[in-house]
Parts: C-alpha cells; structure tokens; sequence
C-alpha cells in the first residue's frame, strides 16, 4: 500500500485518494482468533484514527476466506486485510496465497494489501516476504 495514495479528509475521516467520494467508507477485513487482542486493536488502535471505516472481524481463517473470495468475486472492494498466521482454519500463509490466486482470477486487476500481526518469529515463514506474497 502506498501511504501517498491515502488522505484525512477535514473531518478527520481516512480515505483513498482517487475514489469519488470521500464518504465512501474503507472495507477492512480483520483476522485474529484472540478475541482480546482483535478488539484492542480494533478499538483503540483503528477506530479512533479512522472513522470512516468498517471492519468485518472473522476468528478463523475458513470464513474469512470464504468471504474474501465472495468479495472478489462480486467485485466489492476490500481495501485492507490484517490477519494472524496461526489460527483455527486455513493458516496466514495459506489464506494469503488463496486471495492472491483469487485475485489473479478477476477480471479487473486488483490487489488488496495485507497486514500480517503475529507474535511468531518472522524467520519461521520468510518466504511471504521474500516472494511478495503479503
């Protein structure tokens, strides 16, 4: 994602430079099976920076990709994707080559960024950073 394609309106509201409106909500998809922790950062890290967002949480990896590739394939935007890597269902590093395969499948070229937050050792998976997966 690059920061110079997003803007604060003077309302205080985040949005991606280029859409119509800026009232157009940004669609964030968030994984975490950690209740606890979803919430924290969902409430006290986005929520009161960004107002006009929706955030759509999931707690296993399966629905949240089920969804997202509903999502893609209505074409409905998904502006953002943070995910853990280890929780019940398809795994990080697995979800995140199922949405990268989904999206080579659409139409219109997209692709969403990804956000990975983990407690685990980045050398336990490097090839999603060094292949450009995330």
């Amino acid at each position: 994602m690059l920061l110079s394609k997003w803007s604060i309106s003077p309302k205080g509201n985040f949005y991606r430079s280029g859409i119509n409106s800026i009232h157009t909500p940004i669609r964030v998809v968030y994984l975490d099976d950690h209740k606890l922790f979803r919430g924290s950062v969902v409430n006290y890290c986005i929520k009161p920076f960004f107002k006009n967002m929706v955030i759509i949480e999931f707690d296993n990896g399966d629905d949240a990709c089920e969804f997202i590739k509903a999502e893609i394939n209505d074409k409905n935007k998904i502006d953002l994707i943070i995910t853990d890597i280890n929780h019940p269902g398809l795994r990080g590093k697995e979800l995140v080559k199922s949405i990268r395969f989904h999206e080579g499948l659409s139409v219109t070229p997209i692709r969403i960024p990804i956000i990975m937050l983990t407690m685990v050792d980045e050398t336990r998976y490097p090839e999603l950073v060094e292949d450009k997966i995330v």
